[in-house]
């Protein structure tokens, strides 16, 4: 048995789940034979939106306009509620072939974990124009005085001496979406705001404005105890 770096193939599948909306999953062809599974809050609130009968209107992948928004937080919030167990589970049956009676891995089950991820909250605003006059002065602000060990106490760590990585923030704007996109990144952690004109409504105009937290690895972040 030798150890080397060899190709490996992954299987896609494409789901439009009737509470979930459109998800895939992967399945690793070697063992342990994982299946990462990706799937969108947003696509999964407006299908709860739906059901309540609330009104929205969603451009892209954000929410510019909400009939009750104190109700959709709620149902926001109820999000982490899902029994993801039986979810997932249900859909690890459909795409490995191995768990199915008689085969090598059946009965026994996948433990599910949450691998990357993205947080984000977003802010909506009435008027566009409110937005388009905060965002620049936002935007200066965090670039200026947002510091590397306030990114880091926010992600749960200390920034010390013995630090070897790199916390680097930079402002960008993207004319053909009418936004502004602030990243620091750390690792393969990193916190994001972006917002801006480009998610703009048509009229009555609406904006919105995301502040977010993708995490390629959660367990380098660490929670600390919620206050009330």
């Amino acid at each position: 048995m030798q150890s080397t770096r060899r190709k490996c193939l992954h299987f896609y599948q494409y789901f439009l789940d009737r509470d979930l909306g459109l998800i895939h999953v992967k399945l690793q062809s070697w063992t342990p034979f994982q299946i990462p599974s990706y799937v969108n809050g947003h696509e999964w609130l407006a299908r709860q939106l739906d059901r309540h009968d609330l009104k929205y209107m969603k451009l892209d992948n954000a929410f510019v306009r909400l009939s009750d928004v104190e109700r959709s937080q709620e149902l926001a919030g109820s999000f982490e509620r899902v029994d993801w167990i039986h979810v997932l589970g249900r859909y690890a049956l459909r795409v490995d072939p191995l768990l199915r009676p008689g085969e090598v891995l059946h009965p026994m089950q996948y433990y599910w974990v949450t691998a990357p991820s993205e947080y984000s909250t977003d802010f909506l605003f009435r008027k566009r124009a409110d937005l388009e006059e905060l965002m620049p002065r936002l935007c200066q602000c965090s670039a200026l005085y947002f510091s590397a060990s306030d990114a880091m106490s926010f992600l749960g760590r200390k920034l010390t001496g013995r630090f070897q990585g790199e916390v680097v923030t930079d402002q960008r704007h993207r004319i053909w979406k009418e936004a502004a996109r602030l990243p620091t990144p750390w690792g393969r952690c990193s916190l994001l705001a972006r917002g801006g004109a480009g998610l703009a409504a048509p009229p009555p105009p609406a904006s919105a404005r995301r502040s977010s937290g993708p995490l390629a690895r959660p367990g380098e972040v660490r929670r600390g105890p919620r206050r009330p």
